[in-house]
């Protein structure tokens, strides 16, 4: 049984709602499909994204990165996506400047204490198969490029 997975993680995407990144999310979108197109046979492609899908999160902001995420499932080149919210994503909701908590939004993991348990939070909510994966691939480095 081939039990091995790849995990390709982006994060700071700062989203605004305004649109103006979409082109730079399609090169982002771009990469993943060459870089993950000699993986299409590894079992489990999981996506990570690690804080600050917005900038702040605003209704439209919020909409956008919901259709971020969607766009990367539509590809088909990960089994699962998981996200996990930053420093930005995370600013007090506040009905004045039109926030909204991001956790309820995005369905995110909320942290049990502090930013750190955000981002632990991740190993907790991938699927319970992959827990007693033993090896694993990393796709793409920080800088989009495979590792050495």
């Amino acid at each position: 049984m081939d039990r091995s997975f790849v995990i390709a993680q982006i994060s700071d995407l700062h989203l605004d709602g305004s649109g103006r990144l979409l082109a730079t999310i399609e090169a982002l979108s771009a990469a993943l499909r060459e870089r993950m197109a000699d993986l299409a046979d590894v079992p489990d492609r999981i996506l990570l994204i690690t804080g600050d899908l917005v900038d702040d999160p605003t209704p439209r902001a919020l909409d956008e990165a919901l259709a971020v995420i969607a766009s990367f499932r539509q590809t088909g080149l990960f089994t699962d996506i998981q996200a996990v919210a930053g420093n930005h994503d995370v600013k007090r909701p506040s009905q004045r400047t039109g926030r909204h908590d991001v956790y309820d939004y995005l369905h995110l993991p909320r942290p049990c204490s502090g930013r750190s348990a955000a981002r632990a939070k991740v190993a907790h909510n991938l699927p319970s198969r992959m827990a007693s994966l033993v090896g694993w691939r990393l796709a793409l480095d920080r800088y989009g490029n495979p590792p050495a």
